[in-house]
């Protein structure tokens, strides 16, 4: 077995292993195939009679492993990243290279005959979905990039994830589901849906974390025949078929909480998706998201999907987006999740769920806020089910929980800030506070902007004077509101 140790060993020594852990990961995953019979074991490689020789060899094999159906385009990802490395090392641009060119460009300071016999002195044939999900921790955690410090580790299975399935599986646990995913990064929510019945379908749109999510299924003993994973935006590229009519899922389940940006391509205002709602600005596409996960939602499924908390009260177009999302009742519950439990740490984030089914029964919004219920340390089974337990009983707590009428949501203008419907307490910590008053601010600061606006349309047609003596009135009204 592979050792932390050595794992860091390799890091420290290597820096193109520290910067880009998808090229440790890529000669870790070669090995188990040369292990299976599927490609030339190490040993013959090592038996060639120079250091270039054996990177030539290691470079057609990995060509051909490109071909095979299993493992295709596995092996490429990592080529760019290597070369934008050497491109800040010499001053050059990644474009200069080809791809062909690049798999014959590695040298004996990234890949050596000493790294090669390491390993070889291992068998991956036995290991188990546990210990790749130690390995893939180990390389990971220990890699200099921002991936590291923003998701936990494969064994240590955040909260918010494991939330989001429990909610989105809460009824469907012995059925046949298919599961869809539109953001998939990495994969940790499709890994923890997983179960033998299940298909799991994703968008994969960050090509350089490709490698670490087949590495991540893997981990978690996922059969590739069981997920069928599709490249690109999905916004800008949606799920393809062969059928006229848009497939459909039973589950769509999607972390969006770091905030999402899409192209602003116009023509996007004529596709199916969209069509019928107000497009949100270029850098805040939570709502796109969700428009695209409804498009491919069964009308008896369910839609999970967690959000940042300022996607229920920001102004502009997208509150004109979310009051018509509103007012097709397709919004079931929100549930407030604090900070430290989710991924993110420029605020609160929220879980939505919405559904399709029974919408024209439904009264409301049950609203279910958490930010003091659970401790993350402490009972994390005990605290989950007594979330899922709430939600499943919409369970009217007072201070913590209550169904907000849609009348109650279209005096507040749309508003869908928890709090505001289900406060009996005064906002405790530092975030909730902030959000609290910046959901408040951010509507007056709105109404102003109108006011101000139309006092101008009013007063064009008015003498100077009478302009002048009005304005600086309601000037002083507006400052007296701002203070």
């Amino acid at each position: 077995m592979i050792s932390d140790v050595e794992i860091r060993y390799l890091m420290q020594k290597t820096e193109y292993f520290r910067k880009t852990p998808e090229l440790l990961l890529q000669f870790i995953l070669y090995k188990l195939i040369a292990d299976q019979g599927e490609a030339l074991p190490i040993k013959t490689i090592l038996a060639e009679d120079s250091v270039q020789a054996e990177l030539e060899k290691i470079s057609d094999e990995f060509r051909r492993l490109n071909q095979v159906p299993a493992y295709r385009d596995l092996f490429v990802q990592v080529i760019p990243l290597q070369l934008e490395l050497d491109a800040n090392d010499s001053k050059r641009t990644e474009d200069s290279f080809s791809l062909e060119q690049s798999t014959s460009l590695f040298s004996p300071e990234i890949i050596n005959p000493n790294f090669l016999k390491w390993l070889d002195q291992f068998d991956f044939t036995d290991y188990s979905p546990t210990d790749w999900s130690e390995v893939y921790d180990w390389v990971v955690t220990l890699s200099d990039l921002q991936i590291s410090r923003s998701r936990m580790p494969l064994s240590s299975t955040l909260l918010l994830e494991q939330l989001i399935v429990a909610l989105a599986l809460m009824d469907k646990r012995k059925q046949e589901v298919s599961i869809y995913d539109p953001n998939m990064d990495l994969g940790n929510l499709l890994a923890s849906a997983f179960n033998k019945k299940n298909k799991l379908n994703g968008h994969q749109k960050k090509a350089y974390s490709y490698l670490l999510m087949r590495f991540n299924l893997l981990a978690n003993g996922i059969p590739e025949d069981q997920c069928q994973i599709q490249f690109g935006d999905p916004i800008e590229n949606d799920w393809r078929t062969d059928q006229a009519t848009p497939i459909k899922f039973d589950v769509v389940i999607s972390n969006l909480s770091k905030g999402e940006s899409w192209s602003g391509n116009k023509e996007l205002a004529d596709d199916y998706r969209f069509k019928h709602y107000t497009l949100p600005p270029k850098s805040m596409a939570e709502y796109m998201y969700i428009l695209h996960g409804l498009a491919h939602l069964k009308d008896d499924g369910v839609m999970v999907v967690c959000l940042p908390a300022g996607a229920l009260y920001r102004v502009g177009l997208e509150e004109k987006l979310r009051k018509e999302i509103v007012k097709q009742h397709v919004i079931d519950s929100l549930i407030a999740v604090p900070t430290r439990y989710a991924t993110q740490s420029r605020g609160n984030s929220v879980v939505m769920i919405l559904r399709k089914q029974h919408r024209n029964e439904r009264t409301g919004i049950y609203m279910l806020d958490i930010n003091d219920q659970i401790h993350y340390d402490r009972n994390i089974v005990q605290g989950l089910q007594q979330i899922v337990g709430n939600y499943y009983n919409r369970a009217i707590v007072p201070g913590r929980s209550s169904v907000a009428s849609w009348d109650a949501i279209a005096a507040n203008d749309y508003n869908l800030t928890i709090l505001k419907y289900v406060m009996s307490r005064t906002p405790q910590t530092a975030e909730e506070q902030i959000e609290y008053q910046m959901s408040a601010y951010l509507r007056e600061e709105r109404k102003l902007h109108e006011g101000e606006t139309k006092l101008h349309r009013l007063m064009k047609g008015l003498d100077s004077d009478r302009y002048g003596q009005m304005l600086h009135e309601e000037w002083q009204r507006i400052d007296k509101i701002k203070e």
